[in-house]
Parts: C-alpha cells; structure tokens; sequence
C-alpha cells in the first residue's frame, strides 16, 4: 500500500484516508496514535484477511499496489473531539459511508471515551495480558521460519525506512 504525506507519517496524527485507486472507494479514519501506526495495522489486517469484508473484498481482487494511505488533516492528539468531528467531516464530504468502507458516519469508537472509561479499559486489558509470555520454544520457531523467509524489495524498503525514522527519532 503506498503512502502519500510521508513527512507527517511518523510523528502525528489525525485524520487519514485509505483508498482503492481502481474504484476511487474510501475509508476515512482517525488516529490519536502516530499515522505509521495506523498504516502498519491497516497493512496487516488486510495482508492477513482481516479487516473488514468490504474492503478486504477489493484489498484482495485489486491487490495492495491498488490501495493509498493519505493523510488528510494533521490534529493535536489531545483535542478528540476535534479528531471525531473531522473525521465526521470527511466520512460526509467523501460520502464514504455509502459510496466508499465506512461503516458508520465516524467520530465513534475509542475517541470519544472519557479519561475514566479509557482507564478502565487500560486496567482490564493490562489485568488480561498479565503473565501471558509466548513460549520460548515458539519464539525461536518463529524467529527461524522469519529467517528465511524472502522479502519483496518494498517489503525492505518499507523496513529500512521504519528502522532509518526510529533511530533519527531516538535522538531527538
């Protein structure tokens, strides 16, 4: 999947647009993560098959070369109910609820969580994944069949890019 706006890929957020270059469809959304983040999981589900099944549906007829990640509006990652407001905006102005991926008209989701509640899902999910460790024999099983493994040039490009961004953005 191509990236456009890379400058602003690493340090911000806010809000973003996928789109299918073959159909033009869309799919607003937004982040008060880092926009790279957001593209590494997007990127996965859909290599993985597991996002949501309209745009899974095309990710795999069209392909990954098919597919942009833009960034639309850079938003300080404190102001969420400005981020849940504009990508309210953009799900309208691309109508991409009913033209594009959307699945409901935005400003949903973990955004809009008071303080209380976001602690208290922080808290659950640290109590669920306390004490949970992958078992060493599964890690180097892992670590072997990633070995080996060919890459595909952007697969390198995209991992010498990642590696050269953090270790800039470790001295800072």
């Amino acid at each position: 999947m191509e990236f456009v706006g890379r400058n602003l890929f690493y340090r911000l957020c806010g809000i973003y647009c996928i789109t299918c270059k073959e159909t033009n469809k869309k799919y607003i959304g937004a982040t008060t993560d880092k926009f790279c983040t957001r593209y590494i999981l997007h990127e996965s589900m859909l290599r993985r098959g597991k996002h949501n099944k309209i745009i899974q549906k095309d990710f795999d007829f069209y392909g990954e070369d098919s597919f942009c990640f833009e960034v639309l509006e850079v938003i300080d990652k404190n102001e969420r109910e400005k981020i849940a407001n504009r990508e309210e905006y953009y799900i309208q102005k691309y109508d991409s609820q009913n033209n594009g991926y959307n699945c409901t008209s935005g400003g949903d989701g973990a955004l809009r969580f008071d303080e209380e509640t976001r602690r208290s899902i922080a808290e659950k999910n640290r109590v669920y994944m306390t004490g949970k460790k992958m078992p060493e024999e599964h890690k180097k099983k892992l670590t072997e069949l990633n070995k080996n493994r060919p890459r595909t040039q952007k697969e390198k490009d995209h991992l010498s890019d990642f590696s050269t961004e953090r270790r800039a953005t470790s001295l800072f």
